[in-house]
Protein backbone atom coordinates (compact mmCIF):
# COMPACT_ATOMS: atom_id res chain seq x y z
CA UNK A 1 0.00 0.00 0.00
CA UNK A 2 1.53 3.37 -0.89
CA UNK A 3 2.23 5.93 1.53
CA UNK A 4 -0.74 9.03 1.87
CA UNK A 5 0.93 11.90 0.23
CA UNK A 6 0.52 14.60 2.91
CA UNK A 7 1.94 17.01 0.34
CA UNK A 8 -1.25 17.02 -1.68
CA UNK A 9 -3.43 18.22 0.98
CA UNK A 10 -1.14 21.17 1.55
CA UNK A 11 -1.45 22.02 -2.35
CA UNK A 12 -5.16 21.27 -2.18
CA UNK A 13 -5.89 23.57 0.78
CA UNK A 14 -3.52 26.23 -0.27
CA UNK A 15 -5.00 25.75 -3.96
CA UNK A 16 -8.87 26.40 -2.41
CA UNK A 17 -7.64 29.33 -0.44
CA UNK A 18 -6.57 30.97 -3.78
CA UNK A 19 -9.65 30.02 -5.55
CA UNK A 20 -11.58 32.01 -2.92
CA UNK A 21 -9.19 34.72 -2.72
CA UNK A 22 -8.96 35.20 -6.91
CA UNK A 23 -12.64 35.04 -7.18
CA UNK A 24 -12.88 37.79 -4.02
CA UNK A 25 -10.56 40.01 -5.99
CA UNK A 26 -12.22 39.78 -9.23
CA UNK A 27 -15.75 40.11 -8.42
CA UNK A 28 -15.04 43.03 -6.12
CA UNK A 29 -13.34 45.45 -8.47
CA UNK A 30 -13.63 46.60 -11.61
CA UNK A 31 -12.13 44.94 -15.31
CA UNK A 32 -10.14 48.05 -15.94
CA UNK A 33 -8.11 47.71 -12.02
CA UNK A 34 -4.48 46.82 -12.91
CA UNK A 35 -3.66 46.11 -9.37
CA UNK A 36 -6.33 44.23 -9.17
CA UNK A 37 -5.82 42.27 -12.16
CA UNK A 38 -2.01 41.45 -11.81
CA UNK A 39 -3.14 39.65 -8.21
CA UNK A 40 -5.23 37.94 -10.43
CA UNK A 41 -2.76 37.03 -12.79
CA UNK A 42 -1.01 35.02 -10.22
CA UNK A 43 -3.95 33.86 -8.73
CA UNK A 44 -5.25 32.02 -12.47
CA UNK A 45 -3.00 29.18 -11.66
CA UNK A 46 -5.83 27.46 -9.38
CA UNK A 47 -7.65 25.78 -12.17
CA UNK A 48 -3.99 24.35 -13.50
CA UNK A 49 -3.44 23.50 -10.06
CA UNK A 50 -6.72 21.98 -9.66
CA UNK A 51 -5.69 19.54 -12.49
CA UNK A 52 -2.68 18.23 -11.57
CA UNK A 53 -3.45 17.56 -8.60
CA UNK A 54 -6.82 15.51 -10.31
CA UNK A 55 -4.64 13.40 -12.37
CA UNK A 56 -1.57 12.97 -9.89
CA UNK A 57 -4.31 11.53 -7.19
CA UNK A 58 -6.13 9.77 -9.90
CA UNK A 59 -2.58 7.94 -10.92
CA UNK A 60 -1.65 7.57 -7.72
CA UNK A 61 -4.38 5.06 -6.77
CA UNK A 62 -4.26 3.03 -9.63
CA UNK A 63 -0.51 2.82 -10.55
CA UNK A 64 -0.19 -1.05 -9.39
CA UNK A 65 -3.74 -1.77 -10.27
CA UNK A 66 -6.14 -2.12 -13.52
CA UNK A 67 -9.24 0.85 -13.69
CA UNK A 68 -12.21 -1.32 -13.42
CA UNK A 69 -13.62 0.88 -15.87
CA UNK A 70 -17.66 0.25 -14.21
CA UNK A 71 -17.20 1.10 -10.69
CA UNK A 72 -14.72 3.55 -11.61
CA UNK A 73 -17.46 5.57 -13.40
CA UNK A 74 -20.00 4.97 -11.65
CA UNK A 75 -17.82 5.67 -7.96
CA UNK A 76 -16.76 9.13 -9.51
CA UNK A 77 -19.86 10.51 -11.19
CA UNK A 78 -22.11 9.87 -8.61
CA UNK A 79 -19.65 11.49 -6.28
CA UNK A 80 -19.39 14.75 -8.63
CA UNK A 81 -22.70 14.75 -11.21
CA UNK A 82 -24.67 15.10 -8.21
CA UNK A 83 -22.98 17.99 -6.49
CA UNK A 84 -22.88 19.25 -9.61
CA UNK A 85 -26.62 19.17 -10.75
CA UNK A 86 -27.64 20.29 -7.11
CA UNK A 87 -25.47 23.66 -7.53
CA UNK A 88 -26.23 24.06 -10.76
CA UNK A 89 -29.94 24.53 -9.55
CA UNK A 90 -29.01 25.95 -6.43
CA UNK A 91 -27.05 28.90 -8.62
CA UNK A 92 -29.46 28.71 -11.25
CA UNK A 93 -32.35 29.81 -9.07
CA UNK A 94 -30.29 32.73 -6.91
CA UNK A 95 -29.37 34.56 -10.14
CA UNK A 96 -32.78 33.95 -12.23
CA UNK A 97 -33.66 37.33 -10.17
CA UNK A 98 -37.19 36.86 -10.66
CA UNK A 99 -37.21 35.06 -13.99
CA UNK A 100 -38.09 31.42 -12.77
CA UNK A 101 -39.12 30.23 -16.07
CA UNK A 102 -36.55 31.44 -17.86
CA UNK A 103 -34.25 30.07 -15.45
CA UNK A 104 -35.35 26.12 -15.91
CA UNK A 105 -35.50 26.76 -19.54
CA UNK A 106 -32.05 27.59 -19.35
CA UNK A 107 -30.94 24.99 -16.93
CA UNK A 108 -30.38 21.90 -19.63
CA UNK A 109 -27.85 24.16 -21.25
CA UNK A 110 -26.38 25.51 -18.54
CA UNK A 111 -25.77 21.69 -17.22
CA UNK A 112 -24.13 21.15 -20.79
CA UNK A 113 -21.42 23.74 -20.44
CA UNK A 114 -21.39 24.17 -16.79
CA UNK A 115 -22.23 27.92 -17.14
CA UNK A 116 -25.07 28.02 -13.99
CA UNK A 117 -22.46 29.76 -12.25
CA UNK A 118 -18.54 30.74 -13.00
CA UNK A 119 -16.99 28.12 -11.19
CA UNK A 120 -19.02 25.11 -11.96
CA UNK A 121 -16.96 24.17 -15.17
CA UNK A 122 -14.52 22.91 -12.75
CA UNK A 123 -16.76 19.84 -12.09
CA UNK A 124 -17.85 18.97 -15.86
CA UNK A 125 -13.93 19.16 -16.87
CA UNK A 126 -13.52 16.97 -14.03
CA UNK A 127 -16.14 14.49 -15.31
CA UNK A 128 -14.25 14.50 -18.37
CA UNK A 129 -10.74 13.36 -16.32
CA UNK A 130 -12.52 11.08 -14.81
CA UNK A 131 -14.53 9.95 -18.51
CA UNK A 132 -11.07 9.39 -20.36
CA UNK A 133 -8.54 8.30 -16.83
CA UNK A 134 -8.67 4.45 -17.99
CA UNK A 135 -6.91 5.76 -21.12
CA UNK A 136 -4.77 8.20 -19.68
CA UNK A 137 -3.24 5.50 -17.27
CA UNK A 138 -3.10 2.63 -20.21
CA UNK A 139 -1.30 5.69 -22.08
CA UNK A 140 0.66 6.64 -19.01
CA UNK A 141 2.03 3.18 -18.18
CA UNK A 142 2.53 1.90 -22.01
CA UNK A 143 4.75 4.72 -22.68
CA UNK A 144 7.28 4.85 -19.19
CA UNK A 145 10.42 4.49 -20.90
CA UNK A 146 9.73 8.18 -22.59
CA UNK A 147 7.64 10.29 -20.03
CA UNK A 148 10.46 12.84 -20.51
CA UNK A 149 9.22 13.42 -24.29
CA UNK A 150 5.47 13.04 -23.58
CA UNK A 151 5.57 15.67 -20.77
CA UNK A 152 7.84 17.81 -23.45
CA UNK A 153 5.40 16.93 -26.21
CA UNK A 154 2.54 17.93 -23.83
CA UNK A 155 4.13 20.93 -22.95
CA UNK A 156 4.05 22.21 -26.72
CA UNK A 157 0.68 21.09 -27.50
CA UNK A 158 -0.49 23.01 -24.69
CA UNK A 159 1.31 26.11 -25.24
CA UNK A 160 0.43 25.95 -28.92
CA UNK A 161 -3.49 25.75 -27.68
CA UNK A 162 -2.83 28.59 -25.10
CA UNK A 163 -1.87 30.64 -27.98
CA UNK A 164 -4.10 29.82 -30.50
CA UNK A 165 -7.07 30.62 -27.91
CA UNK A 166 -5.05 33.94 -27.12
CA UNK A 167 -4.97 35.08 -30.51
CA UNK A 168 -8.21 33.80 -32.24
CA UNK A 169 -11.52 34.15 -32.00
CA UNK A 170 -13.79 32.37 -33.65
CA UNK A 171 -17.57 33.38 -33.46
CA UNK A 172 -19.88 30.96 -35.62
CA UNK A 173 -20.49 27.30 -36.32
CA UNK A 174 -19.21 24.40 -34.10
CA UNK A 175 -15.75 26.10 -33.97
CA UNK A 176 -16.95 29.22 -32.40
CA UNK A 177 -19.34 27.39 -30.04
CA UNK A 178 -16.49 25.10 -28.69
CA UNK A 179 -14.21 28.43 -28.29
CA UNK A 180 -17.03 29.81 -26.32
CA UNK A 181 -16.97 27.26 -23.64
CA UNK A 182 -13.35 26.33 -23.44
CA UNK A 183 -13.05 26.69 -19.96
CA UNK A 184 -15.20 23.97 -19.56
CA UNK A 185 -13.53 21.65 -21.92
CA UNK A 186 -10.93 19.33 -21.37
CA UNK A 187 -8.78 19.74 -24.36
CA UNK A 188 -7.57 23.17 -23.08
CA UNK A 189 -5.87 21.28 -20.39
CA UNK A 190 -4.23 18.39 -21.35
CA UNK A 191 -0.84 19.25 -20.07
CA UNK A 192 -1.79 19.97 -16.50
CA UNK A 193 -3.82 16.16 -15.91
CA UNK A 194 -0.66 14.37 -17.51
CA UNK A 195 1.78 15.63 -15.38
CA UNK A 196 0.16 15.36 -12.24
CA UNK A 197 0.08 11.63 -13.41
CA UNK A 198 3.98 11.67 -14.59
CA UNK A 199 5.02 12.89 -11.03
CA UNK A 200 2.46 10.09 -9.70
CA UNK A 201 3.77 7.50 -11.13
CA UNK A 202 7.38 8.37 -10.60
CA UNK A 203 7.04 9.68 -7.46
CA UNK A 204 9.68 8.31 -5.53
CA UNK A 205 12.02 9.68 -8.35
CA UNK A 206 10.84 12.74 -8.00
CA UNK A 207 10.81 13.56 -4.74
CA UNK A 208 14.69 11.82 -4.36
CA UNK A 209 15.54 14.61 -7.34
CA UNK A 210 14.06 17.10 -5.15
CA UNK A 211 16.08 16.31 -2.42
CA UNK A 212 19.22 16.48 -4.57
CA UNK A 213 19.05 20.05 -4.68
CA UNK A 214 20.93 22.31 -2.51
CA UNK A 215 19.29 24.88 -0.47
CA UNK A 216 15.76 23.77 -1.92
CA UNK A 217 13.98 26.44 0.20
CA UNK A 218 15.78 29.11 -1.12
CA UNK A 219 15.72 27.84 -4.47
CA UNK A 220 12.23 27.02 -5.17
CA UNK A 221 10.96 30.60 -3.42
CA UNK A 222 13.94 32.07 -6.23
CA UNK A 223 12.37 29.94 -8.90
CA UNK A 224 9.15 30.90 -8.18
CA UNK A 225 9.28 34.76 -7.76
CA UNK A 226 11.27 34.68 -11.06
CA UNK A 227 8.37 32.87 -13.14
CA UNK A 228 6.17 34.92 -11.01
CA UNK A 229 7.81 38.52 -11.88
CA UNK A 230 7.93 37.40 -15.21
CA UNK A 231 4.41 36.62 -15.68
CA UNK A 232 3.45 40.10 -14.10
CA UNK A 233 6.17 41.49 -16.57
CA UNK A 234 4.46 40.29 -19.64
CA UNK A 235 1.05 41.38 -18.00
CA UNK A 236 1.80 44.99 -17.76
CA UNK A 237 3.33 44.84 -21.77
CA UNK A 238 0.04 44.05 -22.68
CA UNK A 239 -2.00 46.57 -20.78
CA UNK A 240 0.60 49.01 -21.68
CA UNK A 241 0.02 47.76 -25.20
CA UNK A 242 -3.42 49.33 -24.68
CA UNK A 243 -5.25 45.70 -23.59
CA UNK A 244 -7.79 45.70 -21.30
CA UNK A 245 -6.31 44.54 -17.60
CA UNK A 246 -8.66 41.48 -17.21
CA UNK A 247 -8.01 40.46 -20.54
CA UNK A 248 -4.25 41.08 -20.40
CA UNK A 249 -4.74 38.65 -16.80
CA UNK A 250 -7.02 35.86 -19.09
CA UNK A 251 -6.09 32.47 -17.86
CA UNK A 252 -5.92 30.84 -21.17
CA UNK A 253 -2.63 32.24 -22.40
CA UNK A 254 0.95 30.90 -22.81
CA UNK A 255 2.82 32.74 -19.97
CA UNK A 256 0.09 30.76 -17.63
CA UNK A 257 1.75 27.33 -18.41
CA UNK A 258 5.14 28.22 -17.05
CA UNK A 259 3.22 29.78 -14.27
CA UNK A 260 1.22 27.76 -13.51
CA UNK A 261 3.66 24.89 -13.50
CA UNK A 262 5.87 27.03 -11.52
CA UNK A 263 3.39 27.87 -8.54
CA UNK A 264 1.90 23.97 -8.87
CA UNK A 265 5.40 22.45 -8.43
CA UNK A 266 6.07 25.54 -5.47
CA UNK A 267 3.21 24.62 -3.47
CA UNK A 268 4.07 20.66 -3.49
CA UNK A 269 7.60 21.90 -2.57
CA UNK A 270 6.07 23.65 0.47
CA UNK A 271 3.77 20.25 1.24
CA UNK A 272 7.25 18.50 0.92
CA UNK A 273 8.66 20.67 3.94
CA UNK A 274 5.68 19.97 5.97
CA UNK A 275 5.02 16.92 5.13
CA UNK A 276 9.39 16.37 6.67
CA UNK A 277 8.26 17.84 10.16
CA UNK A 278 4.72 17.47 10.70
CA UNK A 279 3.79 16.19 14.07
CA UNK A 280 1.87 13.58 13.41
CA UNK A 281 -2.16 13.62 15.16
CA UNK A 282 -0.93 17.13 16.33
CA UNK A 283 -3.90 19.84 16.71
CA UNK A 284 -2.09 21.82 13.21
CA UNK A 285 -2.29 18.12 11.47
CA UNK A 286 -5.61 17.78 12.07
CA UNK A 287 -6.60 21.03 10.76
CA UNK A 288 -4.71 20.27 7.64
CA UNK A 289 -6.56 16.87 7.11
CA UNK A 290 -10.07 18.61 7.88
CA UNK A 291 -9.66 21.33 5.40
CA UNK A 292 -8.29 19.15 2.75
CA UNK A 293 -11.49 17.03 3.60
CA UNK A 294 -13.49 19.93 3.52
CA UNK A 295 -12.53 21.83 0.45
CA UNK A 296 -14.41 20.60 -2.00
CA UNK A 297 -17.69 21.50 -0.32
CA UNK A 298 -16.28 24.82 0.60
CA UNK A 299 -15.18 25.28 -3.36
CA UNK A 300 -18.96 24.45 -4.26
CA UNK A 301 -20.59 27.02 -1.47
CA UNK A 302 -17.76 29.61 -1.15
CA UNK A 303 -19.37 31.67 -4.65
CA UNK A 304 -22.45 31.82 -2.59
CA UNK A 305 -21.25 33.69 0.28
CA UNK A 306 -19.72 36.31 -1.99
CA UNK A 307 -22.57 36.46 -4.25
CA UNK A 308 -24.93 37.34 -0.62
CA UNK A 309 -22.49 39.74 0.36
CA UNK A 310 -21.89 41.86 -3.31
CA UNK A 311 -26.07 41.37 -3.52
CA UNK A 312 -26.23 43.07 -0.09
CA UNK A 313 -23.80 46.16 -0.69
CA UNK A 314 -25.93 46.21 -3.85
CA UNK A 315 -29.47 46.17 -2.44
CA UNK A 316 -28.64 47.22 1.78
CA UNK A 317 -25.00 48.92 2.21
CA UNK A 318 -24.07 50.62 -1.22
CA UNK A 319 -25.33 53.85 0.03
CA UNK A 320 -22.93 53.96 2.98
CA UNK A 321 -20.41 53.97 0.49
Amino acid sequence: MRRHVHEADVVRVLTFACVIAVHTVYYSTGPSDVPAEGVVMLLHFTREAFFCLTGFVLMYGYVNRPVDVGPFWRKRFVAVGLPYLTWTAIYSLITADGHLGQAVRALPREIAFGTAYYHLYFLLVSMQIYLVFPVIRWFVVRTARWHGWVFAGFAALQVALMWWMDTHDPTSGLLGELYTHRDALLVSYPLYVIAGALVAYHLDSFDAALSRVRYPAWVTVAGVAIVGAGAEAWYLHRVHDGERANIAAAVLQPVTVVWSLAAVLGLYALGRTWAAGRSAGSRLDRALVIASDRSFGIFLAHPLVLWAVLWADRHWTGHLN
